[in-house]
């Protein structure tokens, strides 16, 4: 099971949460999280079956949940999240592969990035196969979001809009 906690600057713990229906959800051992600056949670994981999703989770600062969103790949792939940025208006880019849902391993024939607004819609998402596997994201203060792949040690970057500014693969 996966508990997100929140402590106080002293250490006292404010509120504990069982996140969504833990039964359900995958890859539950190392989730992505963040913290926006309202002090919202964000908490990207997988969810189970045989074409897993994405699922990126939001906590308010007293640990309501505020609301979770289901990003689904191309048909018949599982989708794994893999980072979560935050940009500087508080939207939350979400970074993840999709390979085929019988692999025993993470391969990636496809990479995929969504933008989540702060209040759960999803504004855009993408899937490539030309940069190998994500590994890491970041956004800079004009919400350009840069993707590093490790298959070919790349970096992508895209504007705010979610379209190819350039890429060095």
């Amino acid at each position: 099971d996966v508990v997100l906690l929140k402590y106080a600057a002293d250490g006292t713990l404010l509120w504990a949460s069982s996140p969504y229906d833990a039964g359900s959800l995958d890859e539950i051992t190392a989730p992505r999280c963040l913290l926006d600056s309202a002090g919202n949670v964000y908490l990207g994981v997988t969810s189970t079956g045989s074409t897993p999703d994405i699922v990126l989770l939001s906590y308010d600062p007293s640990g309501a949940l505020r609301f979770d969103v289901r990003i689904d790949g191309p048909s018949g792939l599982a989708d794994r999240c893999v980072a979560l940025a935050l940009d500087p208006f508080d939207n939350v880019i979400v970074i993840g592969g999709a390979d085929a849902p019988l692999q025993n391993t993470y391969n990636a024939a496809l990479w995929l990035v969504a933008k989540i607004t702060s209040s759960g819609a999803i504004a855009w998402s993408q899937f490539d196969a030309s940069t190998g596997h994500p590994t890491a994201a970041v956004c800079d203060p004009a919400g350009n979001i840069y993707v590093s792949h490790g298959g070919n040690q790349s970096v992508v970057k895209l504007d705010n809009a979610g379209n190819l500014a350039w890429s060095t693969a």
